[in-house]
């Protein structure tokens, strides 16, 4: 394939997916600081997951084939999935020009293999496209990697307090 060429057109894809408005009006906190607070990133990490879900958006316009994104990714495309008005008006009908489901895979279970095959062709994909390789802290490379990830969404207020419960009887325990 011609990386020139969809670089070229990947260029031209960044000004059309600026259109697509990831703030809600009137909305408590932004985008970039609701994905933050959520997943518990650093701002910095945040903003690069989120140039990372544009990517990935730019990639899925210029595929036929299904791809799939990154963890970290991932979770950029649950919170805009949230912002309804955004995704499904701006992004699937204007840029897009086609609806874009999200659907989940067990990993773990039957649908293994062809998350892999699916996760191979973004990333190669991602080449072709943008002429380098993604970001590995985002996008990770390795098999083992990707299918031993355990992740579990938490109240970071209630967890937070058990921990600075646990640390505080720690400290005490080896003071007394």
């Amino acid at each position: 394939m011609n990386t020139r060429l969809f670089s070229s057109e990947a260029n031209g894809l960044y000004s059309e997916l600026d259109r697509v408005q990831f703030d809600a009006e009137g909305a408590e906190l932004t985008f970039v600081q609701r994905l933050t607070s959520e997943n518990g990133w650093r701002i910095k990490y945040t903003e690069r997951v989120l140039v990372e879900y544009r990517r990935f958006l730019i990639l899925v316009k210029l595929t036929e084939a299904s791809l799939s994104p990154s963890d970290a990714v991932d979770q950029a495309w649950h919170l805009h999935l949230l912002y309804s008005q955004s995704y499904w008006d701006e992004l699937c009908a204007q840029f897009l020009q086609k609806p874009l489901h999200h659907q989940p895979m067990n990993k773990a279970g039957k649908d293994k293999e062809l998350f892999y095959a699916q996760y191979g062709r973004t990333l190669v994909r991602y080449r072709e496209v943008f002429g380098e390789n993604p970001p590995e802290d985002i996008w990770p490379r390795e098999r083992k990697k990707i299918a031993n990830a355990r992740f579990q969404r938490i109240d970071m207020n209630d967890y937070n307090s058990k921990i600075s419960y646990c640390k505080f009887f720690a400290f005490a325990g080896a003071v007394i």
